[in-house]
């Protein structure tokens, strides 16, 4: 097999012996090869894998995480124009057969080979699969993995299909999680697979993030759920068991005795939905007894936004709470005292201070007029993460109309126009509706693209009077890893004191944290397993007080302020950390837990740790030497119910002292600045060197000639 690589210096031309090319069209000329690994960073991800397919290469595994929702776009755009290759990833550990081949970098030495083809959204609970299954002796035939982005380009339909006529692979598991529909699409798959095969090969499944809130990213870019957008991990598991596959509640039951032994899984299951089952009925739209909200004036003080007029018969304003993650709550006021009473009510302490011996609000507030409509209409310019494009979703708030349109980034301005025109033909819209209504839908389509949104909400309102449309209870959502030139249109309109303190240190230390309403902390690598974890501290009846991801590649810093995060919680009465070391090094995990416990002081509620995977026996030997009382086992199952009993029997502890405050957020604000003038000198640096050795090189050049 020939090997090789690519660089973009030309001074470079072998890595470890082996040949490097100045792209992947040279390097498939001279080696001729069946695979690409890309390994670049995510801003540079879509780049490396359109060369890979422009080069005709089979098979194209990309790891990298953080890839811009857009860029995707642009690569399955390239994707859907020839079929000589197929593209795994971004954001996922890679594809492996144990014992003959790997290429990504999921830890090779856990794996063995089996008969049991595993394939996964999730990187860390593929990890787990894989314990499971080669722990009974059963091994995996194929280990792929999906990745956790919102358009990947293998979805777990296309790993099932090849599963299906894989001869080694005799069993199937599949872990999902929530956000899209893959999961549906699997079940439909499944479902036709049983009707119409003799001796169907016995599918396990499981769905991550049953108890995770509506709206938010759990550390997975494509792992949100949208109430009325997606189905429910709920919804999921249904069809999925419908379908007839086996649904297990965590990973740890995965491989008991043997994958075939479906009686003891199917008697199990029985005592699993009154605890496992939870519901998350999506949001309805509330209208206000047939007023509109229109008219959005500035965001300025309440004084300012809250002018009567005296010539109206009946003065009414809308007051509007700014909910950043669900339906938002709003009351008819009359009065800029009604007004105040309301914003007194709704906003946090931060977000008050006193003028004139008054306590005020400090941060701004919508106050809209109510204007009488006729027709309403909701539409959503989104990711149509089945067709890998974006789309124009219109709903008739009565239900008598509902249609979608596909469209493209690279599509012409003609295009747009046209799709417009047809949007307007198909509502049955007036030539004195037209125009306002062209000018809306051009304005989301260019905010759309130049801010890299995945999703805009909007409210079309044809006002009863005269016709035109306009634009209310707008609710957009932007892709954290875009490009820093389309972010820089909305990170100004971020409201710090309106989110959560922890949730801001967390996101300055880049692990993913999530408050939640329980009383079990917990500490976790991976977002898969972070989301499996909560659902099995809910399966055996307890609840979290959080979500945290502390990456699978997590370090010793990381998780010592993933520590001070959950210990500062004076909601937490037990602390649950939950490792399986992929990449991830269990030692070094206990060492980060005796440091963290050594900083921040005796443990002032119980911990139980769970390690797996890459030296997890040394680190539960660290652990127990370390004499600190910390509660420790190696199973999943048996570790998050021992959280639970512990959690049961602790009383609330009194009042600690708070590590994350004001102060220290302003602290890791200025290292976070100055971190980020060092990075952008030492890139100055590279550039400069850069530049100077191509003028060498083209002065040499030159000379030669």
């Amino acid at each position: 097999m020939d090997l090789g690589g690519v660089t973009k210096d030309p001074k470079i031309d072998t890595h470890l012996g082996l040949p490097l090319f100045g792209s992947a069209r040279e390097a498939a000329e001279k080696l001729k090869p069946d695979v690409s690994a890309v390994f670049v960073r995510g801003s540079l991800a879509a780049g490396a894998i359109i060369d890979a397919i422009e080069a005709e290469i089979p098979l194209i595994v990309s790891v990298a995480e953080h890839v811009p929702v857009h860029d995707m776009f642009r690569v399955h755009e390239v994707l859907r124009t020839q079929s000589k290759s197929r593209l795994v990833g971004p954001n996922c550990p890679g594809i492996i057969a144990p014992e003959q081949c790997r290429v990504g970098i999921m830890p090779y030495k856990q794996y063995t080979r089996g008969c049991v083809g595993i394939v996964s959204k999730s990187g860390t609970l593929s990890y787990e699969a894989v314990g499971s299954t080669s722990r009974p002796g059963l091994g995996q035939s194929l280990v792929i993995g999906m990745g956790g982005d919102m358009i990947p380009g293998t979805s777990l339909a296309d790993a099932l299909r090849l599963f299906f006529e894989h001869e080694e692979t005799k069993g199937i598991i599949v872990i999902g999680e929530i956000g899209g529909e893959a999961e549906i699409e699997a079940a439909d798959l499944i479902r036709k697979y049983r009707k119409t095969t003799p001796n169907p090969k016995p599918i396990i499944a499981m769905v991550a993030g049953r108890t995770s809130p509506d709206n938010k990213t759990m550390g997975h870019a494509g792992a949100i759920y949208r109430a009325g957008t997606d189905p429910t991990a709920s919804e999921k598991v249904r069809a999925l068991e419908n379908a007839g596959a086996i649904i297990v509640p965590h990973p740890g039951v995965m491989g008991i005795n043997s994958i075939l032994d479906v009686a003891f899984l199917s008697i199990s299951r029985k005592h699993w939905p009154s605890r496992y089952s939870l519901s998350n009925k999506p949001s309805s739209h509330r209208d206000n007894g047939g007023w509109n909200v229109i008219k959005t004036r500035s965001r300025s003080a309440i004084a300012q936004d809250l002018e009567w007029s005296s010539e109206e018969d009946n003065p009414r304003a809308l007051f509007k709470e700014q909910s950043l993650t669900g339906p938002r709550d709003y009351v008819v006021i009359k009065s800029k005292e009604e007004a105040r009473g309301h914003a007194m009510e709704i906003f946090p302490v931060e977000a008050r201070h006193y003028a004139k011996g008054e306590l005020q609000p400090r941060m701004p507030v919508y106050v809209q007029e109510l204007i009488r409509s006729d027709r309403h209409w909701h539409l959503t310019m989104d990711v149509d993460r089945k067709a890998c494009r974006p789309i124009v979703r219109i709903r008739d708030k009565r239900g008598h109309f509902k249609k979608d349109y596909l469209f493209n980034l690279s599509d012409s301005e003609q295009r747009i126009l046209d799709m417009i025109r047809e949007m307007q033909i198909d509502l049955g819209l007036s030539e004195t509706s037209m125009p306002s209504f062209q000018k809306a839908v051009r304005a989301l389509h260019n905010l759309f693209k130049e801010a890299h949104a995945i999703s805009l909400e909007v409210d079309l309102l044809r006002q009863s009077h005269n016709g035109k449309i306009l634009c209310a209870n707008s609710h957009f959502l932007f892709d954290d890893d875009a490009p820093k030139r389309a972010r820089k249109n909305y990170t100004s309109l971020r409201e710090p004191n309106f989110e959560n303190k922890s949730e801001l240190y967390a996101e300055a230390f880049g692990l993913v944290y999530v408050k939640m309403d329980g009383n079990i902390g917990t500490v976790v690598n991976g977002a898969g397993l972070a989301m499996a974890t909560n659902d099995a501290i809910h399966l055996y009846g307890g609840s979290s007080a959080n979500f945290l991801d502390a990456g699978g590649q997590a370090t010793k810093e990381t998780m010592q302020e993933a520590f001070k995060i959950v210990i500062d919680d004076e909601q937490v009465r037990t602390i649950f950390v939950n490792i399986y070391g992929g990449i991830t090094r269990c030692d070094m995990i206990a060492e980060s837990i005796i440091a963290a416990v050594s900083q921040l002081g005796p443990l002032q509620v119980p911990m139980v740790v769970r390690l797996q995977g890459t030296n997890s026996s040394e680190g539960l030997k660290l652990l127990e030497e370390a004499n600190l009382g910390i509660h420790v086992e190696a199973d999943f199952g048996k570790a998050a119910k021992k959280a639970v009993e512990l959690a049961e029997e602790t009383e609330a502890p009194g009042i600690r002292r708070k590590t994350i405050t004001k102060e220290s957020l302003h602290g890791v604000e200025k290292l976070q600045r100055m971190k980020a003038r060092k990075a952008k000198k030492r890139e100055e640096k590279k550039r400069t060197k850069r530049r100077d050795r191509m003028e060498v090189l083209n002065k040499t050049s030159n000379e030669d000639k």
